[in-house]
C-alpha cells in the first residue's frame, strides 16, 4: 500500500508542476485484458467512463476507490481460484510484507456518484473470466 500511495503522490506532484489535471484509480484485484487490441468501450467499464469525463472537461476527484465496500481475504480468493480452476493446491500462509495493512477494503461511493460505476460481478465471476482468458489455462 505504501508504494502505491507514494506513486499517487508523485503523479499528483507532477500534475501540479505541469499544470495538469489528474486522478488516480485504485483498483483492488484487477481483472482486465493486458492486450491493447482488446479495448473495452463498454459503458460498464471504469476506463471509458473516466476517459469520457476527462474529454468532456469535467472535474474529477483526485482519487477513486473501486470496490464493493466488502473485504475479501487472500484465503477466500485462493479458495475461489481453486474452485473455479478445479486445480487443487494448498495456499502457503506467510507474514504480510512490510507496509501492508492487516485489512484494506475499497469503498466505491465516489465512483458511483461521479462516474455511474458499480460492482457488477462477483469474485467467482471475475476469476472465471480471468481464467477463461488466461494463457496458463491453455497450457494446463
Amino acid at each position: 500500500m505504501a508504494r502505491e500511495l507514494v506513486g499517487e503522490w508523485k503523479i499528483r506532484d507532477q500534475a501540479v508542476a505541469d499544470g495538469l489535471k489528474q486522478t488516480s484509480l485504485r483498483y483492488f484485484n484487477v481483472v482486465k485484458s493486458g492486450n491493447a487490441e482488446f479495448y473495452d468501450a463498454s459503458p460498464h467499464n471504469m476506463f471509458p467512463l473516466v476517459f469520457q469525463a476527462l474529454n468532456a472537461g469535467e472535474i474529477l476527484e483526485p482519487v477513486y476507490n473501486l470496490g464493493s465496500g466488502c473485504g475479501v481475504s487472500v484465503r477466500q480468493i485462493m479458495g475461489a481460484v481453486a474452485e473455479v480452476t478445479r486445480i487443487g493446491f494448498t495456499a502457503v500462509d506467510a507474514a504480510r510484507l512490510p507496509g501492508d495493512t492487516a485489512r484494506l477494503v475499497a469503498d466505491g461511493k465516489l465512483a458511483v456518484r461521479d462516474l455511474d460505476w458499480k460492482m457488477r460481478h462477483s469474485l467467482t465471476q471475475m476469476i472465471h473470466s480471468a481464467w477463461e482468458g488466461s494463457a496458463q489455462r491453455r497450457i494446463i
